[in-house]
């Protein structure tokens, strides 16, 4: 983002959103192995170095302009520079720091939100931690770009080969940043993007009118279709305070194929399957289970990881998990025919419609913010996301990257949230939750593992 330009309707929600602890950004952790020329100081030394940084890659540039110089319009304008201090920590962990500690400091980190008066980011370098290892969290606002594209921006500042050296603490500027100009900023240009904005919206307002009439014709007829306000009421869908709980967890890839091969399924229909058991064990030991299936909202990748570069290019499906079937395949086969259709939709609208059209999806939830807002049954009881990354190892100065744990967003009416990031050879899920939604969160993360093995015996299926 080397010019001004005109916030997305997408951008301006994402930022308006954000009301009193509510947060709204995302983030991830990088846990790094011990340095390659085994010295105590490899990662203090790039930190320190990094702190001379005036520039960054130019998602880490973009901050929040509303202005007379702006015509009033929302807008994202590059910073000239960034005070490196101001966005990048550096903390310890009491050595030896296990995965439970880095996964409880990072969840306090989480809570806080990013300053709007310069760009939405912040990155802590966390030492101490067992066995010689390190990492990375980072979290930036949701507004600014999307998972696709944060972890593409982490792919690019890493290198497969374990020999490289000389490589910056995950800030190297994509590009060298333009002069100063001040046409950018002509409110008059930025009008007039306005305006070209608003003929392109009759043709989302067309395409989003024609996919709701879809979505609730097929609602009639198929029961693997999920509609507004049809999730039925859980412990998960109430208001959310401000603390969070985080774990991470990691599966072998060659699992999920396994089971891909045996039954046909995609890679993410196997994971929501994962998810959906979890539910549904996790709420069986609380006698909460619902007698209806509980519905999950999926972000729909509109974009290939290589085209992701920044801003949010997604959309939205409602997914029936089938937590109210016992047989884990018969649960398998609904959300594979929930998706199919959900993304069906949501591809044939494109994203922005898609995502207006979920509106009517998303206001019960979010109304828990309000007085009365629980009176409303929710239209989803959780959010599971699958975001593709980098097919090989990364390394960074020869360290190498071991795990890309997401965290992504707990809100009012969604109290558990479930990414999965997609690294080399496994699948890096990043649990984040309302500890008051989700107690024991490492629990449900067992009961993850426990659905997978159930999976796993559809057809006599093996991993090897």
């Amino acid at each position: 983002m080397t010019t001004t330009t005109l916030m997305s309707p997408v951008d301006v929600l994402l930022l308006a959103g954000e009301i009193g602890s509510r947060t709204l950004h995302i983030g991830a952790l990088l846990v790094f192995g011990p340095s390659p020329d085994g010295t105590d100081t490899f990662a203090a030394d790039a930190y320190r170095a990094a702190l001379d940084a005036t520039s960054a890659q130019s998602a880490l540039m973009a901050q929040p302009v509303l202005s007379f110089a702006t015509a009033g319009l929302p807008t994202w304008q590059p910073a000239e520079r960034i005070l490196m201090d101001r966005h990048l920590r550096r903390l310890a962990l009491p050595s030896p720091g296990g995965d439970d500690e880095l996964f409880a400091l990072v969840a306090r980190l989480h809570e806080t939100r990013l300053d709007r008066s310069r760009p939405m980011w912040e990155g802590y370098l966390i030492e101490g931690l067992a066995g010689g290892r390190f990492a990375l969290y980072g979290k930036i606002h949701h507004a600014t770009l999307d998972g696709m594209s944060g972890i593409r921006m982490i792919e690019q500042s890493m290198d497969p080969d374990p020999q490289r050296r000389g490589m910056p603490l995950l800030l190297t500027p994509d590009e060298p940043e333009p002069t100063s100009d001040h046409r950018s900023r002509n409110p008059l240009r930025l009008v007039r993007d306005g305006i070209s904005g608003a003929v392109a919206a009759a043709d989302i307002v067309r395409h989003t009118a024609i996919g709701a009439l879809d979505w609730l014709g097929k609602g009639v007829t198929t029961e693997s279709t999920a509609l507004p306000l049809s999730a039925p009421r859980t412990v998960f869908d109430g208001k959310v305070g401000p603390d969070r709980a985080f774990v991470g967890k990691s599966w072998p890839k060659k699992r999920l194929r396994a089971i891909q091969r045996a039954t046909g399924a995609t890679g993410n229909e196997v994971t929501l399957a994962m998810c959906a058991g979890a539910l549904r064990s996790y709420l069986s030991a609380q006698g909460e289970l619902p007698s209806k299936s509980l519905i999950a909202l999926v972000p729909v990748a509109q974009r290939r990881r290589e085209e992701a570069i920044g801003g949010n290019e997604f959309g939205l499906a409602l997914c029936t998990l089938g937590t109210d079937l016992a047989d884990p395949r018969a649960r398998l086969d609904r959300i594979r025919h929930s998706m199919a259709d959900a993304k069906r939709r949501v591809r044939a609208m494109g994203s922005s419609a898609s995502m207006l059209a979920s509106v009517p999806s998303l206001l019960p939830n979010v109304a828990r913010i309000l007085p009365l807002g629980e009176l409303l049954p929710p239209s989803y009881n959780v959010v599971i996301s699958n975001v593709p990354g980098p097919k090989s190892p990364l390394y960074w100065n020869g360290a190498e990257l071991r795990h890309m744990y997401p965290l992504s967003i707990v809100f009012d009416g969604t109290g558990l949230n479930i990414t999965i990031c997609h690294y080399a050879d496994r699948l890096d899920f990043g649990f984040l939750a309302n500890p008051e939604s989700v107690p024991e969160l490492e629990r449900f993360t067992d009961e993850t593992e426990t659905a997978l093995g159930d999976l796993e015996r559809i057809q006599e299926v093996r991993s090897t």
